[in-house]
């Protein structure tokens, strides 16, 4: 996947056939659910070859993916929340919380369009998951070399817990019908977070 992980440079040319691709991809799913697609409509909707869309992706499902990682990078790009996963995980992983519980809420119809017929190995929050996990446990591993900082597991255990976490509780509220503000359930993991920690940090 690093050939369109948006890693690097990329050719003018190339983001241009991946924005047309992924303008087109909205586009349909405004229409019908994602079984529903075929490559041929994106191409066609794209105005794009198909051998070029197979020049990047080997299928439809490899498209998916790369759409929902750039996804997941626009929601990190424009997430407002505080803090680091250092002076205080509580409040990191709140709000992390906060802003997928929004994402989620806003944009019911297109996750849901998405969702259909798709394996659990390119659901939208599995993809997402995998990708917070590695980025999270690297920074992990980067504080917990430094002086006074003890993680109470390693990095990737770590990381696995708090998104594995936060990510449940987010598709549980969504699966649910949202009942719950955001407010209160930002409030309730907040608290519980505190509870198990018993601080504000990770020593």
């Amino acid at each position: 996947m690093d050939k369109h992980s948006g890693n690097g440079h990329v050719d003018l040319r190339v983001q241009r056939t991946y924005k047309l691709l992924g303008d087109a991809f909205i586009s349909l799913l405004r229409q019908k659910n994602f079984d529903q697609i075929t490559v041929r409509e994106i191409c066609d909707r794209a105005m794009v070859r198909r051998t070029t869309f197979y020049q990047h992706f080997k299928d439809k499902q490899d498209f998916l993916v790369w759409f929902i990682r750039g996804k997941q990078k626009e929601f990190l790009l424009h997430a407002q929340f505080s803090g680091d996963p250092v002076s205080g995980i509580e409040d990191y992983m709140t709000g992390i919380l906060a802003e997928v519980l929004r994402f989620l809420k806003e944009n019911r119809h297109f996750i849901d369009a998405i969702s259909s017929g798709v394996s659990g190995s390119v659901s939208p929050l599995k993809v997402f998951s995998d990708a917070w996990v590695k980025d999270l446990t690297v920074i992990l591993e980067k504080y917990d070399s430094l002086p006074g900082i003890d993680l109470p597991a390693s990095p990737a255990i770590a990381a696995e817990y708090y998104v594995g976490g936060v990510l449940a509780v987010a598709r549980w509220w969504y699966v649910n019908g949202c009942t719950y503000s955001e407010e209160d359930m930002v409030s309730s993991i907040r608290a519980l977070a505190r509870n198990v920690h018993g601080s504000k940090g990770l020593t």
